[in-house]
């Protein structure tokens, strides 16, 4: 008897002393990292300094349109909220840029004069803006308040460091997981190296064989979509 209740007891302990789910640590990241306002000032010249790199081999090209440009100059000029850009802090206090490619890339253009605001495609509120200065309006040609309130518009940028290539991969595509990718894209996102040295040179896939080794006949075949092609 003494023996059983021993047995018992000793059993009784162990599931005491066994962890819990209340006794469980946060699994840690291997990176850390912080949210920063920065000022389209101090952005643009980092950029124009080349520390802004938005070429990652996960990264997609350019692909905004006028009518996405034409929506972020509306998006500055009314002050509304510029979504979080997300980038790796690198040596030299420059940022890879992980997310937010498109707005980055076309703010700069904006502040650079590059993407000009077209009266076709905004507000009536801004009537009296192209009245005076014309149809197609350059961020120079803004009166300087303007310019200067512009400027000092502030975005979050959440800056990532001591991050592996592998979690860096991770990281992007849960940062993307809500915009849907097709077969294609899916397999260009998992074989990275494949990635860096083909989306950007060729024009159509079948043209290399060793695309052919990784997609179906039918994801080859909607690949020569130029739109599709676009989205990489």
């Amino acid at each position: 008897g003494s023996s059983v209740a021993s047995e018992l007891i000793n059993n009784l302990i162990t599931k005491i002393k066994s962890p819990g789910i209340e006794d469980m640590d946060l699994f840690e990241s291997s990176y850390q990292y912080k949210t920063t306002m920065y000022s389209l000032k101090m952005l643009l010249l980092i950029w124009n300094e080349k520390r802004i790199n938005t070429d990652l081999d996960c990264q997609r090209g350019y692909t905004w349109n006028e009518e996405r440009q034409q929506g972020l100059w509306d998006t500055l000029l009314f002050g509304h909220r510029i979504p979080e850009i997300h980038a790796i802090r690198a040596a030299g206090a420059s940022l890879d840029v992980m997310d937010g490619k498109q707005r980055i890339t076309t703010l700069m253009n904006i502040l650079n004069n590059a993407v000009p605001l077209k009266k076709a495609f905004n507000s009536e509120k801004l009537n009296p803006l192209f009245k005076e200065l014309g149809s197609s309006i350059y961020f120079k040609d803004l009166p300087e308040k303007l310019q200067t309130k512009l400027l000092n518009t502030e975005i979050p940028v959440a800056e990532y460091w001591d991050i592996s290539d592998e979690d860096m991969v991770i990281l992007f595509r849960k940062l993307n997981a809500g915009d849907p990718l097709d077969e294609f894209s899916k397999g260009i996102a998992n074989h990275i190296n494949l990635r860096t040295r083909f989306t950007r040179a060729f024009t159509s896939p079948q043209e290399h064989p060793t695309l052919q080794s990784f997609f179906s006949a039918s994801d080859i075949r909607n690949s020569e979509d130029e739109k599709f092609l676009l989205r990489l």
